[in-house]
């Protein structure tokens, strides 16, 4: 990942949007460390990928905003019931990599 240019953002994120809201598992931080949310968006979205906002990525759906990915995924692993599709590239790549 050293030739990542989007490593800094994926960091930045994390503590800026999900850390300091209380998201604390360290397996929800870490998946968000790593998932490279910007290959789950169109290419003119990229730049926008690591900010706080859903963004489209085509056929009418959206790809949520990371904080509500890492809350779905936190509440996932803790047994709690999720009632919201979980599809997003991005939460499944995360819950894939165990």
């Amino acid at each position: 990942m050293a030739d990542d240019p989007y490593v800094e953002l994926r960091h930045a994120m994390v503590d800026a949007q999900i850390r300091r809201r209380g998201i604390a598992a360290d397996r929800v931080l870490s998946a968000m460390e790593r998932v490279p949310r910007h290959e789950f968006v169109p290419p003119q979205y990229r730049a926008k990928a690591y900010e706080d906002e859903p963004l489209p990525i085509g056929g009418g759906q959206t790809i949520s905003q990371p904080y509500i990915v890492a809350a779905m995924t936190a509440a996932a692993i803790s047994g709690s019931k999720v009632s919201v599709g979980m599809r997003p590239g991005p939460c499944v790549a995360g819950k894939r990599r165990r």
